[in-house]
């Protein structure tokens, strides 16, 4: 993937063959719309933030096995970006490149 970094801290490895682990700590095969290094963050009540790869995060639900569209979009796709969950529960998605591998600088708030 020449001039991008490589994924730091993923939680994707070759015993879950590109899946992701749940809290749970299954294996989940991610959404189909996301091909490059996401931003994932842990949501308070135990779904999943995906977001990079495209425009439209989507939010993860464990439970019910389940990809959902967040009602907000980032202001472009994103790769290697970072999430962090806050202390009040919002998620902060800053960083990483866009789809010609320029960095940006941008970030966007996601709100449970």
């Amino acid at each position: 993937m020449g001039g991008y970094p490589p994924s730091v801290g993923s939680t994707r490895s070759p015993e879950t063959h590109g899946g992701m682990l749940s809290p749970t700590g299954a294996v989940v095969m991610p959404s189909p719309r996301f091909k490059f290094p996401e931003a994932l963050a842990l949501l308070a009540d135990g779904r999943v933030l995906i977001a990079g790869g495209a425009e439209q995060p989507e939010v993860y639900d464990p439970a019910r096995n389940v990809f959902v569209p967040t009602s907000g979009r980032l202001d472009a796709a994103r790769f290697y970006s970072t999430a962090t969950r806050l202390n009040d529960g919002r998620v902060l998605v800053a960083g990483g490149y866009d789809r010609t591998g320029v960095a940006t600088n941008r970030a966007w708030i996601y709100r449970p």
